[in-house]
């Protein structure tokens, strides 16, 4: 952060500054590429870079240009995977978000989870097709492979973000 720049807590800077929303609007399309909601992208771009540790569902609504229905659903969509959580904020009667502390070792984590789906579907499928079909077990053999690769990439990965796991 900036010299003479502090991260307000719930109050003020940039949160419809063109290059937050931006930089939002960047994030959204990159989940919307992964097959994920764009809007739950949106909100954790703003989230990530709008300069405050914690944001009402209120101020989500009105930066984002979002519907009360669609922030509610993104905000459930991000505690779900464990990039956002509840905190408390000045007015008791309304929601503020916050992303966890390290939302890229949860990304990590997740994306663990997919790849650990894929081994088991690999050698089940390698298992299955053994006597069915060669080249399916072959082809079952090289999906194997590459997710044990990906697995040992992601656990290097997280055990270098965060050591104590």
């Amino acid at each position: 952060m900036p010299p003479g720049q502090r991260n307000h807590p719930i109050g003020p800077p940039g949160g419809t500054d063109p290059t937050v929303i931006r930089l939002v609007d960047q994030i959204g399309s990159l989940w919307a590429q992964h097959g994920r909601p764009r809007q739950v992208g949106r909100v954790l771009g703003y989230l990530l870079f709008c300069g405050r540790s914690a944001v009402s569902s209120d101020e989500l609504k009105e930066a984002l240009r979002a519907s009360a229905g669609g922030v509610s659903a993104a905000v459930r969509n991000l505690m779900s995977i464990g990039y956002v959580h509840a905190v408390a904020g000045p007015e008791r009667r309304k929601n503020y978000h916050a992303v966890v502390d390290d939302p890229w070792t949860v990304q990590l984590r997740d994306a663990r989870t997919h790849v650990l789906a894929w081994v088991a579907t690999a050698e089940t499928a390698r298992d299955q097709l053994a006597d069915v079909s060669a080249d399916g077990a072959r082809r079952a053999e090289q999906l194997l492979a590459h997710a044990r690769l990906m697995d040992v990439l992601y656990l290097v990965s997280i055990d270098r973000r965060d050591p104590e796991r």
